[in-house]
Parts: C-alpha cells; structure tokens; sequence
C-alpha cells in the first residue's frame, strides 16, 4: 500500500489495515514527505495484504482528515496487488 502526499508540506499519519475477520495486520504512524514527482510513492507498507478479499483501510492525518474504505484486494498471489492512497488537503482518496 502506497501513500502519496499532495499537499505542500509533510504529513503524519496513523494507518490501521484489518482483513475481513475484523483483525488488525498492521497499525502503525508514518511520516509522509511531500511527493517528488509522479509515480514517486512517498511512504508505503509492504506486504499487508495477507490473500485476496477485502480489507478494511483507515487513515488518520494529524490535524486533519481521517478516512476508511474497504478495499476488494486481488492479486496477492503474483504480488501485483497495489493499491494508493492519496492524500490532497481535506481529502483522502483511494485507489
């Protein structure tokens, strides 16, 4: 899982991953530096994504938005499971 950083300055985020049990695989706080150039990820977690299904995705910005999606993940097999998530201003989007 990438987290890309659009807004002018670093972000600190707090993200939390849990699979379709309710289980949390990872919670953890990370710093995010403001993008370096498209295609450039700022800050990632690696391998999270346990097997194909859905996961629940939060993410909390210090001083600013927090979001949660659930995300339908394939791909684990081949490791081309990939998935984005954008953080611009007030918004937090998902990809």
């Amino acid at each position: 899982m990438i987290f890309v950083n659009q807004n002018e300055n670093p972000v600190t985020i707090e993200a939390a991953v849990s699979n379709e049990a309710g289980e949390t695989l990872v919670s953890m706080q990370l710093d995010v530096p403001v993008v370096e150039g498209h295609g450039r990820p700022n800050a990632s977690i690696d391998n999270v994504f346990e097997s194909d299904g859905q996961y629940t995705v939060s993410v909390d910005v210090t001083d600013g938005p927090s979001a949660t999606e659930t995300l339908e993940v394939t791909g684990t097999e081949d490791d081309s499971d990939s998935h984005q998530v954008y953080l611009d201003g007030d918004e937090i989007a998902f990809s």
